[in-house]
């Protein structure tokens, strides 16, 4: 019984570094169909958007949101990961999974943002 248990631990460790091994092996970046990327729009009139943060990547990539819009990154990673938009500047703490950081986006214009820590994570929020 013992011996089982231990082959089952291994096999699932295994299993682990497989699937981290195929993410790395990707070309230093998570698979944009996994992570959620791509664009999205949210609800005029200020109802609230969300950027989830999974995989080492924003998703979506590109949100556009109407004026006065809070947007909200949901942090599902176990790793820390932050939100550095550079104009206006604003920097969130550094999050992990379970954590979100918002921030109400008044004036229409093209927000480009990072992840400090691991800089090859970028997004964008466009107001109009």
């Amino acid at each position: 019984m013992r011996r089982s248990v231990a082959l089952a631990s291994m096999a699932s460790t295994a299993s682990t570094v497989a699937a981290a091994l195929v993410a790395c092996s990707s070309g230093g970046g998570p698979d944009p169909a996994s992570s959620g990327e791509g664009s999205s729009s949210a609800p005029a009139g200020g109802a609230g958007s969300t950027v989830v943060v999974r995989n080492f990547a924003f998703g979506p990539r590109t949100l556009t949101v109407a004026a006065g819009t809070k947007v909200t990154w949901r942090f599902a990673d176990e790793a820390d990961h932050n939100v550095d938009i550079t104009q206006p500047k604003v920097q969130s703490p550094n999050r992990h999974a379970g954590q979100t950081f918002g921030y109400t986006f008044t004036t229409p214009g093209t927000y480009d943002y990072v992840c400090s820590i691991h800089q090859y994570m970028t997004g964008r929020i466009v107001v109009k």
